[in-house]
């Protein structure tokens, strides 16, 4: 899953060349207006949750929800630098580290599959 999550990043950033939304929004959400607040909010819960299989984090272990919140912190902060130093192909050079979910049986990094 975080593989499929990287991809639809690095084509959303190589669409558009922009930043985000959602990550921009998270950036200033404590000078936001609550709804948008609550939105921006709610599109991090889902995407962890995507990452997680359907799992509320809440409800996870903490070893995924870590592993959760290093992967969209990475693909985050990677789309935010990438496009800062302009330099849209170290994008995929930080999605190329991500880390293997815990427990997983497969001994290659998920962006190896």
């Amino acid at each position: 899953r975080s593989e499929k999550l990287a991809t639809a990043f690095d084509k959303a950033l190589r669409g558009d060349g922009r930043v985000c939304l959602c990550g921009a929004l998270g950036a200033v959400s404590a000078s936001l207006p609550k709804p948008v607040a609550l939105e921006a909010k709610s599109f991090f819960e889902r995407a962890l949750s995507f990452l997680l299989e359907g799992e509320k984090s809440i409800t996870a272990s903490k070893k995924d929800r870590e592993w959760a919140f290093q992967i969209l912190a990475l693909l985050e902060g990677g789309m935010m630098l990438s496009l800062a130093l302009g330099n849209l192909d170290s994008f995929r050079s930080a999605a190329k580290s991500l880390p293997i979910r815990p427990g997983s049986t497969s001994s290659k990094r998920s962006s190896d599959r």
